[in-house]
């Protein structure tokens, strides 16, 4: 089991009605095409797995369907469009895949953060949204958030972590009623689970943010949405947060590798592998390619399914992500345990980290975590 490095997803509501984005393509002439998509209204995670509360799914399989609508000349329903994947730095990137993208006319797009809710995107990926976005004169297009991705707050060190339990603490909520016979009834209401996180050693450009939400303008040193206070800016208004022992953006921490043999929609094999069934071994975690769809830095995760003692199989949203591609069709395997939490604020009603002795501007932080069944 790796040393853990805690990351923090905090929720993204989109309202009712969505956020609409538009994009711009050029099918005969540049940008002369205008495809307004809208992310349907709901709670997202910018935990790019692929899963139907995954931001970043979202947002790129409402624009690939949009696409495929469309009725573009040439263009390919659903092995052309958009993929998002992060990077070890936090950062967001985006890329356009297919041959749609590879002549000199069609490669050129736009995403237009400056109109619609384009601005609150740009804000939850880490993009400039002052500005729109212009991808031209490269096949495949692809582009790079300007900074960390918003609603994500990543321990990037070993040792930053001093506790967090795998499974949170059941405090069972009951009330009794007393007979006058002396006999008691007692009515089940629901259950509290509770855990602490400890966080150690942590830069101070890594935990203030002088009262700086997710997507704002930062004030130096800090930068914009790096800091753990973003984060309680939004946990102090009751916004729920998921906190993971482990951020599995290093390979290095890989609960399992290897190189598939075999495969195809939504699965692979590995042959050399004997992996347990009962309980299966692998349910849960992540796969993860470091190249999808031919492409040799485009990588993508997956949330597994189920396994058998050789074959993964694993979440199928649309074909645009239903395989590894590319050759040699290496694979990884992340186990990422998280739980669902708001803020205790009867145990933390401020922000207050403790600097370590000695000036070492590094400092120490407790985050009481509840969460309510009934």
């Amino acid at each position: 089991m790796p040393i853990p490095r805690a990351k923090i997803l905090t929720r993204i509501t989109v309202p009712e009605g969505g956020w609409d984005l538009e994009i711009l393509y050029s099918e005969s002439a540049q940008y002369d095409t205008s495809i307004v998509s809208t992310i349907p209204a709901g709670n997202y995670f910018l935990a790019w797995d692929q899963t139907s509360d995954d931001f970043l799914f979202a947002l790129a399989n409402q624009i690939n369907v949009d696409l495929d609508a469309a009725g573009l000349t040439g263009w390919l329903a659903r092995y052309e469009g958009l993929m998002f994947w992060i990077d070890s730095d936090h950062k967001v990137h985006l890329g356009f895949d297919g041959n749609f993208f590879d002549d000199a006319t069609h490669r050129d797009v736009r995403i237009n953060w400056t109109t619609y809710d384009g601005y609150l995107i740009a804000a939850a990926l880490g993009f400039d949204s002052t500005a729109a976005l212009s991808l031209t004169g490269v096949d495949n297009p692809t582009a790079t958030a300007d900074w960390h991705h918003g609603y994500g707050w990543y321990s990037d060190e070993d040792g930053q972590t001093e506790m967090l339990f795998i499974e949170p603490h059941d405090m069972p909520n009951t009330e009794q009623t007393y007979g006058p016979g002396g006999h008691s009834k007692s009515q089940y209401i629901g259950s509290r689970f509770i855990n602490r996180l400890d966080l150690v050693f942590i830069p101070q450009i890594k935990m203030w943010s002088r009262n700086i939400g997710y997507g704002e303008n930062s004030v130096h040193p800090y930068m914009i949405n790096e800091p753990l206070q973003c984060w309680f800016v939004e946990a102090r208004n009751g916004t729920e947060f998921r906190v993971y022992r482990h951020n599995t953006i290093d390979l290095s921490i890989a609960n399992e590798s290897g190189t598939k043999t075999g495969g195809g929609l939504g699965y692979i094999q590995d042959t050399g592998k004997n992996w347990e069934i009962d309980p299966q071994q692998l349910k849960g975690s992540l796969l993860y390619s470091a190249q999808y769809a031919n492409k040799e830095t485009w990588p993508m995760r997956w949330q597994i399914t189920s396994n058998t003692s050789n074959t993964i199989y694993f979440n199928v949203a649309e074909p645009r992500r239903s395989a590894l591609g590319g050759s040699p069709n290496e694979y990884w395997v992340f186990d990422q345990p998280f739980e669902t939490y708001v803020l205790d604020q009867r145990k933390m009603r401020g922000f207050a980290p403790r600097e370590r002795g000695g000036g070492l501007n590094l400092f120490d932080l407790s985050i009481p975590l509840s969460r309510h069944e009934t």
